[in-house]
């Protein structure tokens, strides 16, 4: 029997923070000792997904696709800013998603959050997972440089645990997410906020500003982006002076194999194969080559703490 889904939501929507760049450097050094499940076909992999979700035990769920690696070849295009390259990296999504099409409203799903009392991750009944979830977030704030009045755009603010930490500290927040059900639940943990939150039901890509923003935050869903250099250019134009966006908890690694492309590690493979999810990853190299291309400079942070949780600050190059 598959675990709940939300349940496993809960586990799994937070690995980029929770584990980041430590668990992918020993999902390496698994594969280079053959401790990985390397699995050489979709039908392979879907027959050990199905066992996987006979554990009805999240954490036993959440170690068991953490063993496995889909090996799907790909030889990307020779340009990863070029639209044949964008063009290729969905073809493998759709060769592994076995979808035909994406359009993000309809494959980035997330089942029912259920009552605002559940909100993850105090719901999860486990005092390292809110402390670490806490420390990322605190993290992050502390990277911002926030005054009071700021303006901040947030993308993506899932349960809306950084949103109102923003808005309680006196910044004006935009939240932008396709998800109707996670814009729900935040409009509902901010309603004692009035004036300090706003909502908008919209995908990153269409999302278009009315003014200009001190800190645009991308917190664990850029990787979610069909078209990341089309997203960093359209941006440009959309920061007040001396403004940031900020990358947190991205799965920006040096030992990403291509320049960007689809993740095929258990967990990721798992939410492209069984949801329809975009899960992107990138080389490191890439993508600060990426962001001073487009006339972006930019900062590196590494916390010591979280497994080490990169942030990417990057502001217009002068």
């Amino acid at each position: 029997m598959m675990p709940n889904s939300l349940d496993l939501l809960s586990r799994l929507l937070c690995p980029e923070v929770l584990r980041g760049p430590a668990q992918r450097l020993k999902q390496r050094l698994r594969i280079r000792l053959g401790r990985l499940k390397a699995m050489t076909s979709l039908e392979e992999f879907d027959r050990e997904l199905d066992r996987i979700d006979r554990h009805s035990d999240p954490e036993t769920h959440v170690r068991l696709l953490g063993e496995l690696w889909l090996n799907h070849p790909w030889t990307p295009p020779a340009d990863p800013m070029s639209p044949e390259y964008r063009q290729a990296v969905m073809q493998m999504y759709f060769e592994v998603s076995g979808r035909s099409t994406y359009e993000a409203s309809v494959n980035e799903w997330v089942p029912d959050l259920g009552p605002i009392e559940q909100v993850h991750p105090y719901s999860s009944g486990s005092s390292l997972l809110l402390g670490e979830h806490l420390m990322a977030v605190g993290f992050l704030i502390r990277a911002m440089g926030l005054t009071p009045g700021m303006n901040v755009l947030e993308f993506g603010p899932g349960y809306g645990n950084t949103t109102i930490e923003l808005a309680r500290f006196g910044a004006h927040v935009t939240a932008v997410d396709l998800i109707s059900n996670y814009l729900e639940l935040v409009g509902k943990r901010t309603q004692g906020l009035a004036g300090k939150v706003e909502l908008v039901r919209s995908d990153m890509l269409e999302f278009r500003p009315t003014k200009k923003y001190d800190r645009i935050l991308f917190f664990q869903c850029f990787h979610h982006c069909s078209d990341p250099v089309r997203m960093l250019e359209q941006m440009k134009d959309w920061l007040a002076p001396g403004g940031i966006i900020l990358f947190a908890g991205e799965p920006i690694t040096e030992g990403f194999p291509v320049p960007w492309g689809l993740r095929t590690d258990g967990m990721s493979a798992y939410y492209i194969r069984r949801f329809g999810w975009l899960e992107l990853g990138f080389n490191s190299s890439f993508f600060k080559k990426l962001l001073t291309t487009q006339g972006w400079a930019f900062q590196v942070h590494q916390s010591m703490d979280v497994n080490r949780i990169s942030l990417y600050l990057a502001s217009r190059a002068r």
